[in-house]
């Protein structure tokens, strides 16, 4: 008993580490962590930091999960002076955000089904939940919080056969919404098979590309793991 607490105690204190690089047009533009520290009772912890080339934090994603699927998202964004707090229950997603001008606006949104925001989507779909779903080439539906737009959004993680290889499985991430879909760029994520690890994520990013006069701009970039 006394040998399960200490290896408890460990596991707790020596969190999972997973490190990415940020890219548009071949150039490294940022770098990912994301830190994973698992709990008792299906609970655990990510922190995803997004730093520039000069180690400065420009974006913190902070989420508690419970059975894969978040219940608490903490959002700093330095880079547009933005704070939120998406808060998950059952059939409810509650929005605290904090702007620029220091207002704070609450809203609440009914919602059924499951419901992603940040690095919980990456296990969600590493779940026995969904992955076996992916592999038998089944969609998997699912809802976004989008903490800049204080609304959730329906999607659905569709395989790609076209693009999957025996190794490798392709994920699209396609809008049930045609309206959405116009304004949206494509969004894949691909695994390896064996493992489930996520290698390379492409698509619209939170953070925003700075323009040479200091402009911040809208971000399609491939996130790719080391």
């Amino acid at each position: 008993m006394a040998l399960a607490s200490a290896l408890l105690v460990l596991a707790l204190a020596d969190p999972g580490v997973i490190r990415a690089d940020v890219k548009a047009g071949g150039e490294t533009l940022f770098t990912l962590e994301k830190i994973h520290t698992p709990g008792e009772g299906g609970r655990e912890t990510w922190k995803s930091i997004y730093r520039d080339l000069k180690g400065v934090e420009v974006l913190t994603l902070e989420s508690e999960i419970y059975d894969h699927r978040p219940t608490k998202v903490v959002v700093k964004h330095p880079q547009v002076d933005l704070r939120a707090e998406i808060t998950i229950k059952p059939g409810k997603v509650i929005f605290e955000v904090r702007e620029r001008s220091g207002e704070v606006e609450r809203t609440e949104e009914d919602v059924m089904g499951v419901v992603m925001v940040g690095p919980g989507l990456t296990a969600y779909l590493q779940s026995d939940d969904a992955w076996p779903r992916l592999l038998r080439g089944e969609p998997v539906p699912l809802k976004i919080a989008a903490w800049s737009r204080r609304s959730t959004f329906g999607f659905e993680m569709v395989p790609d056969e076209a693009l999957s290889t025996a190794e490798r499985l392709v994920v699209k991430m396609r809008s049930t919404s045609f309206v959405v879909r116009a304004f949206v760029s494509d969004m894949t994520y691909t695994f390896d098979r064996a493992s489930r690890r996520l290698l390379e994520y492409v698509g619209p990013v939170a953070v925003k590309r700075v323009e040479p006069d200091g402009a911040l701009s809208d971000l399609t970039a491939a996130v790719v793991y080391r």
